[in-house]
């Protein structure tokens, strides 16, 4: 997990207190310019590594000596091989690109920190690309890990050389696939389905069942939309958005910082359907420097019945360090069934917000077009 992502996991997560973290990256690559390749005009093979160092001062995400939560710090040698391969045809476009990432920590107490299991795999097919109509198939592979505090963040340096304490694995899989629709040059306009499955894996802090290392996964299946209209030579407008319904495997899963009753901790994880559009314009400045503006709205909805199903499936809470249990059953204890229900269901609740976007993209060795 690179620093964008450290970011992007803080800015997303709901922790109480404030997290800070500091995160330097320096890296050497080689560029490869766009001719720069293996094969002929027809079939290319790219190959390409960057090696580069990593300095963060929060590795664990922790709250800081304020909330009695040690911070730890590191710096890490990392190494991203890649490998491109395309295949341009009259009637079939191809795009393979398999990527690897390897972190070495320098310090011998963070080796529980070290990965080399991140792979990324993404792919795309276009078949007809020429044509008025023609069929889009993608598909996105990645395989990543993501700090996560050890069960006693009182006391990281005592599982430093524990490796289920120091990581979530996220192994995700996303795949559309579409219809574009291209009159002609200025314009075009994809319309399909998407189909997403994430398998969240090693978790110490929280479990989905009993004796699991798993902690949940889900499924997602929804529809999309991609289009853009170059109205102008340099000019053109871009609009995006996708729906989306996606399910988890358990709706309740073991959660050390949410209680519900009688420090049985369990949180709920409901089920739901997001939703986005963006709109916006991309400009030309130069030959090799695009512009990117745009904004939209976006909106998460959720399902409180689907935790409310998981309760109703289940016999009991567990408590994992001693195995008391709490029965759960409505005809033998009302009040504590009610209790519960309420306590898991009260946060569950959507949520809308507004999506702006600005990027200005800069390509040294190729010219661009909009």
């Amino acid at each position: 997990m690179d620093c964008a992502e450290v970011l992007v996991n803080m800015w997303s997560s709901k922790r109480t207190g404030l997290v800070s973290v500091i995160c330097l990256m320096s890296s050497i690559q080689t560029a490869a310019a766009a001719d720069n390749y293996i094969g002929t005009d027809t079939l290319q093979l790219t190959p390409s590594v960057s090696i580069g160092s990593e300095y963060r001062t929060n590795l664990y995400l922790s709250q800081g000596q304020d909330f009695d939560s040690p911070t730890k710090s590191g710096a890490a040698l990392l190494i991203n091989p890649l490998v491109k391969l395309k295949l341009n045809g009259s009637d079939l476009n191809l795009n393979l690109a398999v990527a690897y990432s390897a972190k070495k920590y320098l310090s011998e107490e963070l080796s529980n920190l070290d990965r080399y299991a991140d792979a990324r795999v993404v792919g795309g097919l276009k078949l007809f690309p020429n044509g008025k109509l023609g069929l889009i198939l993608d598909n996105q592979f990645s395989s990543s890990g993501r700090e996560t505090a050890p069960l006693d963040v009182s006391d990281q340096s005592s599982n430093a050389n524990d490796d289920t304490n120091a990581y979530i694995q996220n192994i995700n899989n996303s795949t559309h696939l579409g219809a574009r629709f291209q009159p002609g040059s200025i314009l075009h306009i994809d319309l399909g389905g998407e189909f997403t499955y994430q398998d969240i894996q090693d978790i110490s802090a929280s479990h989905s069942v009993e004796g699991d290392n798993s902690l949940n996964s889900k499924n997602a299946t929804g529809i999309y939309w991609d289009g853009s209209w170059k109205f102008f030579p340099k000019t053109s407008v871009y609009f995006m958005g996708d729906v989306e319904w996606f399910n988890w495997e358990y709706n309740l899963v073991q959660s050390p910082t949410t209680c519900i009753i009688d420090d049985f901790c369990y949180a709920g994880i409901p089920d739901g359907r997001t939703a986005d559009t963006v709109m916006g314009l991309t400009g030309q400045i130069t030959d090799k420097l695009l512009l990117k503006v745009g904004g939209g709205m976006g909106s998460v909805k959720y399902d409180s019945d689907s935790v409310a199903q998981d309760l109703v499936d289940r016999t009991a809470l567990v408590k994992p360090d001693s195995g008391e249990s709490l029965i759960l059953d409505q005809e033998v204890n009302d009040s504590t069934y009610n209790t519960v229900v309420s306590q898991i269901s009260q946060n569950i609740s959507g949520t809308d917000g507004w999506i702006t976007e600005l990027s200005a993209s800069y390509y040294p060795t190729e010219n661009q077009q909009v």
